[in-house]
């Protein structure tokens, strides 16, 4: 494989949030030559001390609610898919087999209670309310599906368990 000629890049280009780990920048996208691997940022002296965050756990999904012509419809529409092409269709909790994107949503949405179907196509999730003021807090169930780590909640330690018998 070759690798393509390094020109000179802008000054706006070479700073830390736009290098990569070893410190050199990704404005291209093309990985560095191994010999040059050791450059740093000289415009903001950041050689090789960065500040280091924690991501935070979990992603908030962006949900917007449309009304439909009929009284007992209401339709989600998210910010990710959630099925790829395809259709996934539930008319009660027993339906949900699986883990997976859809699956969790519909989950949730029959344990919040007033569903009587869930249909997620893509993005779109479309749910069938048991009675026609009952998407009261639907919303908020789909935008928190992705947050693992809530107020309150203990993260589970990384130490491994105590064997029994010890």
């Amino acid at each position: 494989m070759t690798i393509p000629p390094m020109g000179r890049r802008s000054r706006s280009s070479m700073h830390c949030s736009a290098s990569s780990p070893s410190g050199w920048p990704q404005a291209s996208g093309v990985s560095p030559p191994l010999r040059h691997r050791a450059r740093r940022c000289r415009q903001h002296r950041c050689r090789g001390s960065r500040r280091l965050r924690s991501p935070p756990m979990g992603q908030p999904v962006t949900v917007i609610e449309k009304a439909s012509p009929y009284p007992d419809v209401v339709r989600f529409e998210t910010n990710r898919a959630l099925t790829g092409m395809g259709h996934e269709s539930y008319r009660s909790i027993e339906d949900v087999k699986a883990d997976r994107p859809p699956d969790r949503i519909a989950r949730a949405l029959f344990e919040h209670g007033g569903v009587a179907a869930v249909h997620v196509n893509a993005n779109v999730i479309t749910v069938h309310l048991a009675r026609a003021d009952g998407a009261d807090g639907l919303k908020q169930v789909i935008e928190e599906i992705y947050i693992y780590y809530r107020e309150g909640v203990e993260v589970p330690s990384l130490e491994a368990p105590a064997a029994e018998g010890e």
